[in-house]
Parts: C-alpha cells; structure tokens; sequence
C-alpha cells in the first residue's frame, strides 16, 4: 500500500453514470460507485453491490402548502403539484409504484436529477416534494419545511 501516493481519482459528471470514481492503484483499476441503482446483472465488469443504508420517504412542502394538506394525506396530492426527482432514481420508481398503488395522480412538474436542486425549488414555491425519511428533522430545523400528514 505504499503506492497511496500515486493514486489517481477521477469523477465525471452530467452523465449517466456520474458518481463513478475510478482509481488507479498501480496496475489495479477499481471502480467506487455510490448511487442509487444497482450495477446491473448484464455489466459486463466483475462488480458488486452492497446496501450502505435504507430509509423511507416523507413529502415535504413549504408551511403555506404543509397547510392545505392538514388531514388529507395522502390524498391531498391529487389536489397539488408535485416536484419528483428523476425517473432514473430509486427513490423515484418507488414514488411511481406507491403513487399507482394509492390511485393518486399529483400534478408532476419537471423533473430533478439534483437532489440540492429540488429541495432549492420545494422550498421557494408551492409544490409538494419527497424526500428521503433521514433528512426530514434536518430540513424542518434548517429550511423551516413541514411534513405532509
């Protein structure tokens, strides 16, 4: 390991595999991929996936939404828009399947592949957002945002 020094990290961005790190240990290439979708069973690279963590998902708005929504979860939604993140993400193929399942149609506007981005525009405007559980306490005190119940 006394080759650390002549590691070489890379990280491309604005592609579909973005949060790739590639690393040149000597002759050794290794591949760090930290994200939401499993590499798939057809990859023709030797990978493996390993979960680091789960949680749930909660809908956030800002108060003046939070408001119309009191007493109505979840099916408030029909009645709202709703800001998803991008349909290439994991916690987005579970929106669409629990969305299906409740028989709930919100009114979806654009489209988030930056998590940062979306939470910027949920907190500004009048749409609902989902967020994943973990961070729930963390925007509530930071961002002055309120769950959806």
């Amino acid at each position: 390991m006394s080759d650390w020094h002549h590691c070489v990290a890379s990280l491309e961005t604005n592609t579909p595999d973005a949060s790739h790190r590639v690393f040149d240990i000597g002759s050794q290439f290794v591949l760090l991929n930290i994200d939401q979708r499993l590499v798939a069973p057809t990859s023709k690279v030797r990978a493996y996936n390993h979960l680091l963590g789960e949680t749930g998902t909660t809908f956030m708005a800002a108060p003046i939404v939070a408001v119309r929504c009191r007493g109505r979860f979840p099916h408030s939604l029909n009645d709202l828009p709703l800001l998803p993140p991008a349909d290439n993400t994991a916690i987005r193929r579970d929106l669409d399947e629990w969305l299906r399942r409740q028989a709930l149609r919100p009114i979806q506007l654009g489209e988030f592949e930056n998590f940062a981005l979306l939470r910027e525009f949920g907190e500004a405007g009048t749409e609902i957002f989902p967020v994943p559980s973990v961070l729930e306490r963390k925007l509530q005190k930071e961002n002055g945002l309120e769950v959806l119940v």
